[in-house]
Protein backbone atom coordinates (compact mmCIF):
# COMPACT_ATOMS: atom_id res chain seq x y z
CA UNK A 1 0.00 0.00 0.00
CA UNK A 2 1.32 3.64 -1.04
CA UNK A 3 1.59 5.83 2.03
CA UNK A 4 1.66 9.67 1.23
CA UNK A 5 2.15 12.45 3.57
CA UNK A 6 -0.86 14.42 3.82
CA UNK A 7 0.11 18.02 3.08
CA UNK A 8 -2.76 19.56 4.85
CA UNK A 9 -1.70 17.74 8.36
CA UNK A 10 2.13 19.32 7.32
CA UNK A 11 0.62 22.82 7.04
CA UNK A 12 -1.49 22.57 10.13
CA UNK A 13 1.42 21.51 12.15
CA UNK A 14 3.53 24.17 10.65
CA UNK A 15 1.03 26.83 11.43
CA UNK A 16 0.99 26.02 15.38
CA UNK A 17 4.68 26.59 15.37
CA UNK A 18 4.95 29.60 13.07
CA UNK A 19 2.19 31.66 13.41
CA UNK A 20 -0.75 31.93 10.72
CA UNK A 21 0.88 34.97 9.34
CA UNK A 22 3.16 32.62 7.90
CA UNK A 23 0.89 30.92 5.36
CA UNK A 24 1.85 31.68 2.25
CA UNK A 25 5.66 30.98 2.77
CA UNK A 26 4.96 27.87 4.70
CA UNK A 27 3.32 26.35 2.02
CA UNK A 28 6.34 26.30 -0.21
CA UNK A 29 8.20 25.16 2.87
CA UNK A 30 5.54 22.54 3.38
CA UNK A 31 5.74 20.57 0.57
CA UNK A 32 9.81 20.63 0.08
CA UNK A 33 9.65 19.26 3.85
CA UNK A 34 7.58 16.57 3.09
CA UNK A 35 9.20 16.18 -0.46
CA UNK A 36 12.32 15.86 1.25
CA UNK A 37 10.77 12.90 3.91
CA UNK A 38 9.23 11.08 1.56
CA UNK A 39 12.35 10.56 -0.17
CA UNK A 40 13.63 9.51 2.80
CA UNK A 41 11.00 6.39 3.76
CA UNK A 42 11.12 3.09 2.83
CA UNK A 43 8.38 1.93 0.91
CA UNK A 44 8.72 -1.77 2.23
CA UNK A 45 7.78 -0.47 5.96
CA UNK A 46 4.70 0.08 7.31
CA UNK A 47 4.38 4.12 7.04
CA UNK A 48 0.13 5.08 7.79
CA UNK A 49 0.44 3.96 11.75
CA UNK A 50 3.26 6.73 11.64
CA UNK A 51 1.86 9.28 9.68
CA UNK A 52 1.27 11.93 12.74
CA UNK A 53 5.02 11.64 13.64
CA UNK A 54 6.00 11.63 9.55
CA UNK A 55 3.74 14.37 9.20
CA UNK A 56 5.23 16.38 12.23
CA UNK A 57 9.06 15.74 11.00
CA UNK A 58 8.42 17.36 7.99
CA UNK A 59 6.37 19.88 9.80
CA UNK A 60 9.62 20.57 11.91
CA UNK A 61 11.71 20.38 8.72
CA UNK A 62 9.61 23.33 7.52
CA UNK A 63 9.86 25.32 10.28
CA UNK A 64 13.51 25.25 10.89
CA UNK A 65 13.56 26.11 7.04
CA UNK A 66 11.38 28.78 7.58
CA UNK A 67 13.07 29.99 10.76
CA UNK A 68 16.38 30.36 9.37
CA UNK A 69 14.88 32.94 6.49
CA UNK A 70 13.07 35.41 8.46
CA UNK A 71 16.23 35.07 11.02
CA UNK A 72 18.29 37.04 8.10
CA UNK A 73 19.01 40.18 8.60
CA UNK A 74 20.18 42.49 11.45
CA UNK A 75 20.63 41.61 14.76
CA UNK A 76 20.34 44.81 16.73
CA UNK A 77 18.65 48.42 15.47
CA UNK A 78 19.65 51.38 17.82
CA UNK A 79 17.99 54.77 17.78
CA UNK A 80 19.28 57.45 19.92
CA UNK A 81 18.63 55.58 23.53
CA UNK A 82 16.31 52.85 22.23
CA UNK A 83 17.91 49.94 21.33
CA UNK A 84 15.79 46.57 19.88
CA UNK A 85 17.91 43.44 20.14
CA UNK A 86 16.92 40.62 17.32
CA UNK A 87 16.19 37.63 19.72
CA UNK A 88 15.73 35.13 16.49
CA UNK A 89 19.32 32.89 17.34
CA UNK A 90 17.04 31.66 20.29
CA UNK A 91 14.24 30.54 17.55
CA UNK A 92 16.69 29.12 14.94
CA UNK A 93 18.59 26.57 17.72
CA UNK A 94 14.63 26.21 19.10
CA UNK A 95 13.36 25.26 15.52
CA UNK A 96 16.95 23.51 15.36
CA UNK A 97 16.38 20.97 18.07
CA UNK A 98 12.40 20.38 17.61
CA UNK A 99 13.15 18.96 13.86
CA UNK A 100 16.51 17.37 15.22
CA UNK A 101 14.28 15.52 17.55
CA UNK A 102 10.93 14.56 15.09
CA UNK A 103 13.15 13.51 12.64
CA UNK A 104 15.24 11.02 14.86
CA UNK A 105 11.57 9.64 16.07
CA UNK A 106 10.82 8.44 12.35
CA UNK A 107 14.33 7.98 11.61
CA UNK A 108 13.42 4.01 11.70
CA UNK A 109 11.40 4.24 9.08
CA UNK A 110 13.61 5.35 6.56
CA UNK A 111 15.67 3.84 3.63
CA UNK A 112 19.09 2.36 4.52
CA UNK A 113 21.45 4.75 4.29
CA UNK A 114 24.76 3.77 1.97
CA UNK A 115 27.94 4.91 2.38
CA UNK A 116 31.61 3.84 0.74
CA UNK A 117 35.01 4.42 1.37
CA UNK A 118 36.53 6.47 -1.05
CA UNK A 119 40.19 5.70 0.00
CA UNK A 120 42.46 5.38 2.90
CA UNK A 121 45.03 7.10 5.03
CA UNK A 122 48.11 5.13 6.02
Amino acid sequence: MDYTISIDTVVDMFLSMAGDGSLNDGKVFCRTAADTVNSWLDPKKELAPHDREICYAAACIAFYRYTLKISCGCDTVKAGDITVTDGSENTVAYAKALMSDAVQAVSALFKPRRFAFLGTEV
